[in-house]
């Protein structure tokens, strides 16, 4: 099982949090909303987690992970993005997320015990 995390966009509506650093830099309760992320998958077991960059993409630079880059970021979207990690779909069972999302690892664990070609999972109370 893998993980590709989708981050190559800029998040403009932050406006001025987003302009040194890539929206999944952003501090909540004191860690990166990627870091929330990474935490919540390796507590679910995923260590192989792939993170598609692009805005910024050097300061997206934590250790253990594998990065793809996309270059063209500003001028493509998820999709594209999603796209360059195809190689990757190919070949594995992976969990697909946005950068800016924060989730309970119970949840990253419920997504890997259903079954079905493409499982989602989503807050009723959002």
């Amino acid at each position: 099982m893998k993980a590709i995390i989708l981050a190559a966009g800029r998040g403009s509506r932050l406006k001025k949090e987003t302009k040194d650093k890539p929206k999944c830099l952003t501090v909540l309760a004191n860690k990166t909303l990627l870091k929330w992320q990474i935490e919540a998958l390796n507590k679910a077991d995923i260590q192989d987690i792939v993170v598609v960059r692009g805005y910024l993409k050097n300061c997206i630079n934590f250790k253990d992970l594998s990065f793809i880059d996309n270059d063209r970021w500003n001028e493509t979207n998820m999709v594209f993005s999603l796209s360059l990690a195809d190689s990757i779909l190919k070949t594995n069972t992976c969990i697909i997320s946005y950068s800016d999302i924060i989730y309970h690892p119970s949840i990253v664990s419920k997504l890997i015990k259903t079954k079905g070609d493409i499982v989602i999972s989503y807050d009723l109370h959002w």
